[in-house]
């Protein structure tokens, strides 16, 4: 009986934990059949959130490669989808010529702080059954510190689920802020070389980006153990309609036509096409991935029209060839210079826009004081810069004033026929946008506008002359034709060094006057033209120095951003007389050498110099040096690419369920 009832208590212990565990599993299946829909539902809007975010940011990658495609067919306009206006971007980079808002308002014009939206659009594409993205396209101008700096563009896209139905839905949205990519990018772009150019990789050296819409030939070194370092310090471009078929392998190995065929004259296996890293060290730092081969050539801007519209302030399309009748003092006996303003609401009227000469200048040289030893900037880190033209018997100086100016006493100031009885000053710290002084010749005539302008400064003629201390951020630009035509086809004479009143010219390794590398942005100084040409000798020419003494250890420094040259150029195939910067007669005179502290644009390489000889050589040698600053900012209105490059991009998860 004892054992009866020890197993009757067994058998109770056994049901319980049986129930329990069947109790148990009963919960654990009635969780999982609450859990399972909703982690399927969470599963379906992960999804879908997944999708949202894609979609939204197609829509930023489609609104980049419109731009682009549009600037690369050089359209002048860019057309929405919906009729709720037009946005516009050109190869310069100016404002939109149909927007409601082209241009910006006086109020932008004399802040020293501001931005103002002046051109947009709107577009939806449908991705998928469901989700479309909605673009917004806004192009915004902006100021700083009195200086109008490169426009930049706000993208933002938004991810809808079911546009244009009752259940519409906004799922994601992502913004992008992107500027426009220029040539000043690089530190060497050439749009057309001679067929015959090799370059040597014993002699040529880059210390910056170089593209080149033609094949890429390189003669190789007679040692690839050459200690001399890389030819190419940053990246190389090409089409991929220039990249080389390597004939022994019929195939593309790395896009560039080598001078040798053989196993000791190039960097990869002829047989097998392997690369060998070591000795593509010595061509480009970083090896054979930093060779690029771009979808399509880059597009040089067909005509200078867009920096003549921003210099005058106009929003007409295409070349202004402005023929007013008065200049900045209303008579012919002076430079026939044009300032644009605007109401300012102020003592002075606002600079408009830039400059504007009409025909041939004789002379432009450019000063800003510096320390007296030439090996540092002034004291003064904001010293106020001169321009001196001269045209034919006259001369204007401008002034920008960045500090403080004293007007002497007996001053004709705007027009007016009553002398000042005092001295009129100037301060920078009067408006935060400084002043523009225009005085005509030693006269006491003067003009006095509000604001430095915005750094674009254009010339209809030659400019036959240039050199000087650069002061403040400027692109000074000449006329280019368009087409067949060579008629407007104007050239940028350098007659003497170009620097920099905030980057000293001696190199402090050596004690010699070779430059040295800028390391800020406040003198960037670019030059568009057709053609610009280092002077020769000349003792005919008063603005020509004897180059009898630059070479290597005193070189012709200039910093700068060069661009020369055009699209749709019939000179295209000529090494000295198409758009590009060379020599004028090169062939003859003294030897010289300069140094390039900037960037370097041509249209076709043109000839600086014959090399060697009982004579040692003809024109200039020499060398370049990319400035570093110019990856980010370059001078006001420098011509653009048709790349675009994003300064910020960021994601906002707020959506509607």
């Amino acid at each position: 009986m004892m054992k009866l009832r020890l197993s009757g208590r067994r058998k109770g212990v056994a049901l319980i934990l049986t129930l329990f565990f069947m109790i148990l599993l009963y919960a654990v299946a009635s969780s999982y059949y609450v859990m399972i829909p909703a982690e399927m539902r969470s599963a379906v809007r992960l999804q879908d959130d997944a999708e949202a975010f894609y979609v939204a940011d197609s829509g930023i990658s489609d609104a980049l490669a419109q731009m682009e495609y549009q600037v690369n067919t050089d359209s002048n306009n860019f057309e929405n989808y919906t009729p709720t206006g037009t946005f516009w971007v050109s190869s310069n980079g100016v404002a939109p010529v149909t927007a409601a808002t082209p241009n910006p308002s006086s109020q932008f014009l004399n802040a020293a702080d501001a931005r103002q939206l002046v051109a947009n659009k709107t577009y939806a594409t449908a991705v998928t059954a469901r989700l479309s993205y909605e673009v917004v396209l806004e192009r915004w101008a902006f100021k700083q510190g009195g200086l109008r700096v490169p426009d930049a563009y706000r993208v933002v896209s938004r991810a809808v689920r079911d546009r244009g139905t009752s259940t519409s839905r906004l799922r994601r949205t992502v913004t992008s802020w992107c500027i426009q990519k220029n040539f000043a990018n690089y530190a060497y772009f050439v749009d057309r070389l001679p067929s015959d150019i090799w370059l040597d990789l014993n002699s040529f050296r880059i210390d910056g980006p170089y593209h080149t819409n033609n094949r890429v030939m390189l003669s190789a070194p007679s040692s690839w153990s050459d200690a001399a370092g890389s030819a190419f310090r940053s990246q190389l471009s090409m089409p991929q309609s220039m990249a080389y078929t390597d004939p022994n392998l019929n195939r593309v190995v790395d896009g560039v036509r080598w001078n040798s065929y053989s196993a000791n004259g190039l960097p990869y296996n002829p047989t097998t096409g392997v690369i060998n890293g070591d000795r593509y060290q010595r061509v480009i730092d970083g090896g054979v991935e930093r060779v690029h081969q771009t979808a399509a050539p880059i597009q040089l801007p067909s005509d200078s029209g867009r920096l003549e519209s921003a210099a005058f302030g106009s929003t007409v399309s295409g070349t202004l060839a402005y023929t007013a009748s008065t200049s900045a003092f209303g008579t012919a006996s002076s430079v026939n210079l044009h300032v644009p303003t605007a109401s300012s609401g102020a003592t002075y009227p606002a600079m408009g826009a830039g400059l504007y000469f009409q025909g041939n200048l004789d002379q432009v040289t450019l000063s800003a004081p510096t320390a007296g030893n030439g090996n540092a900037i002034a004291s003064d880190d904001n010293t106020n810069a001169v321009m001196s033209v001269t045209q034919g018997s006259y001369t204007t100086n401008i002034t920008s004033v960045y500090e403080t100016l004293s007007v002497p006493s007996g001053a004709l100031i705007n027009g007016s026929t009553s002398p000042t009885s005092g001295a009129t000053t100037l301060r920078f710290s009067d408006n935060n946008v400084g002043y523009t002084v225009v005085r005509d010749g030693t006269s006491n005539r003067y003009r006095i506008y509000q604001g430095v302008g915005n750094g674009a400064i254009y010339v209809d003629g030659n400019i036959n002359g240039i050199r000087g201390v650069n002061r403040g951020r400027k692109t000074i630009a000449t006329a280019t034709d368009s087409g067949s035509s060579t008629a407007n086809d104007k050239k940028i004479w350098i007659n003497g060094p170009i620097t920099r009143a905030d980057t000293p010219v001696i190199d402090p390794a050596t004690g010699r006057s070779t430059g040295t590398a800028p390391t800020g942005v406040r003198d960037q100084i670019g030059l568009v033209s057709y053609a610009v040409r280092m002077k020769r000798d000349d003792v005919t020419n008063p603005f020509v120095p004897s180059r009898s003494g630059s070479s290597a250890t005193a070189p012709v420094l200039l910093y700068a951003a060069i661009f020369a040259g055009r699209g749709g150029d019939p000179n295209a195939t000529s090494n000295s007389a198409g758009g590009g910067m060379g020599t004028d007669n090169y062939d003859s005179g003294t030897g010289g050498h300069f140094s390039l502290f900037g960037s370097l644009t041509e249209g076709t390489r043109q000839v600086k110099g014959t090399f060697g000889g009982n004579n040692g050589g003809t024109g200039y040698s020499y060398e370049y040096h990319y400035d570093t600053n110019f990856s980010a900012t370059a001078p006001p209105f420098f011509p653009g690419t048709s790349g675009f490059r994003m300064a910020s991009w960021t994601e906002d998860a707020v959506r509607q369920e």
